[in-house]
C-alpha cells in the first residue's frame, strides 16, 4: 500500500485537466457557501465523494500521516458535530470505489451540507482542515487507505449518514 508515497499527484487518483477542473469547482462552490446564511451541499460524489473514519487521536495521526506523505498535504476535511467522526473529501468517483475497512463511503447521491469555511470548531459539523483555495486538492483515496493502515486506525462506528453529515 504504502508504493504510492512517491507518485506525483496527477497519477493518484485525477489527471492534471480533472484536477484544474475540480479546483474551479470548488473555487465556485466556496463562493457560493460564502455568500449564503445557512450551509448547503451538492449531491455527494457530484464534486467530491466522502470518506468517513473515526476522530480522536486516531485521526489526528492519519491526518499527520498524509501532512507527511501526499503530495501538497492532507487535503480538505470535516468533523462531526460530535467530534467522533471525520469526512475526508476525496475526488468524484473513489468513494464507489471505496473498499478499505478502515472507513465508510458515504453513498453517491446522497447530500452533505457543507459549513462555511469559517466554520472550524463545534458545535456542528465543521472543518478539520480547511479546502485550500488557491492549491486546492482532495484526500487521495488510496493515500487515505495506505494512512489507515500505516497508523492502524480502528474502523469507524456504523452510523447513518444523517447523524455525521449534520
Amino acid at each position: 500500500m504504502l508504493t504510492e508515497v512517491n507518485r506525483p499527484v496527477a497519477e493518484l487518483d485525477v489527471d492534471a485537466h480533472q484536477t484544474e477542473y475540480l479546483r474551479h469547482l470548488v473555487r465556485q462552490f466556496q463562493e457560493l457557501v460564502a455568500r449564503q446564511d445557512t450551509p448547503i451541499g451538492p449531491p455527494v460524489d457530484q464534486w467530491w465523494g466522502l470518506i468517513q473514519t473515526v476522530a480522536g487521536s486516531a485521526g489526528d495521526a492519519v491526518l499527520d500521516w498524509l501532512d507527511r506523505h501526499q503530495p501538497g498535504g492532507c487535503g480538505p476535511v470535516l468533523c462531526s458535530g460530535d467530534s467522533t467522526s471525520l469526512l475526508w473529501l476525496v475526488p468524484p468517483g473513489a468513494a464507489a470505489r471505496w473498499s478499505h475497512a478502515g472507513g465508510i463511503a458515504h453513498p453517491e447521491g446522497g447530500t452533505a451540507h457543507v459549513p462555511s469555511h469559517t466554520v472550524v470548531a463545534p458545535p456542528g459539523l465543521h472543518w478539520k482542515r480547511v479546502p485550500k483555495r488557491e492549491d486546492f486538492h482532495f484526500v487521495g483515496a488510496r493515500m487515505l487507505a495506505s494512512a489507515l493502515d500505516a497508523v492502524a486506525a480502528p474502523p469507524p462506528l456504523r452510523r447513518p449518514a444523517w447523524e455525521v453529515l449534520t
